[in-house]
């Protein structure tokens, strides 16, 4: 009996002991946009002129963006794309990729994640909607490039188009890694 019982309480140590190994692995995941979200790490904020001359603001600071829209009445109306936060990236074609950040927004709005040529004539690998909602929020996105009619050429960039916000919103803890 009392082996039996030795026997048991091994396999359960060992078992706990591969779990927390296979959960340190899964975690170790390395982040393909680098652990800083700052410009000297590659991260650039572009504004269209005329929203930026409308008082748009976007600042890199204590490793988050702060992205802040024109007062509403400054412009006729405003695009998703007249604002971005972006950083230039590598990916494999049909290959899935996860992307997590965290939002905190001042009022509900939208987001586009985007996987691009950074060039003419931008062709889109990738675009996915998120909904924003008020407050602190996380996202997780599955990106899966895929090939177009134009072919996969370079440089690519993964980008959030951010021209919907409205207030200053954050944009926080951007994780881009190849699952497991």
């Amino acid at each position: 009996k009392e082996t039996r019982m030795k026997f048991a309480i091994s396999t359960l140590m060992l078992m706990m002991c591969l779990t927390g190994m296979l959960h340190a692995e899964q975690e170790a995941a390395p982040n393909l946009l680098g652990d800083k979200l700052d410009a000297k790490s590659g991260w650039k904020i572009w504004i269209h002129q005329p929203v930026r001359e409308a008082g748009a603001k976007g600042e890199l600071k204590d490793n988050t963006a702060i992205l802040t829209p024109p007062a509403e009445d400054a412009l006729e109306k405003m695009s998703v794309h007249w604002m971005q936060l972006y950083k230039e990236v590598t990916l494999e074609q049909d290959k899935s990729y996860t992307l997590t950040f965290k939002t905190d927004a001042p009022e509900d709005c939208e987001m586009q994640a985007v996987y691009l040529l950074s060039k003419s004539p931008y062709t889109h690998y990738f675009d996915h909607t998120l909904k924003v909602k008020a407050g602190p929020q996380t996202h997780k996105v599955t990106i899966t490039p895929k090939p177009s009619k134009d072919g996969y050429d370079t440089p690519r960039s993964l980008r959030l188009f951010c021209g919907s916000v409205k207030g200053a919103t954050t944009i926080s803890d951007i994780k881009l890694v190849e699952p497991k």
